[in-house]
């Protein structure tokens, strides 16, 4: 699957897999991505089934769903 991903969706992947439960703000900080960038590949992930954002107050945490 990762090698259907350009370097920046794989990027966000990995990181999502070392820290689950990542908010998005902090996955921000660790890829070095704008925020519209990490938002749109959340986005795409979310559509795809590989991913899971919740609510946590005012920010969203994001898990890796079973698919991965």
């Amino acid at each position: 699957m990762l090698k259907f991903l350009d370097e920046n969706e794989r990027k966000v992947l990995k990181v999502i897999k070392d820290e689950e439960g990542i908010s998005q703000s902090s996955l921000r900080f660790r890829t070095n991505l704008s925020k519209a960038t990490v938002s749109q590949i959340l986005s795409s992930f979310e559509k795809k089934g590989i991913v899971k954002r919740e609510v946590e107050g005012k920010t969203y945490s994001v898990y890796l769903t079973s698919k991965i």
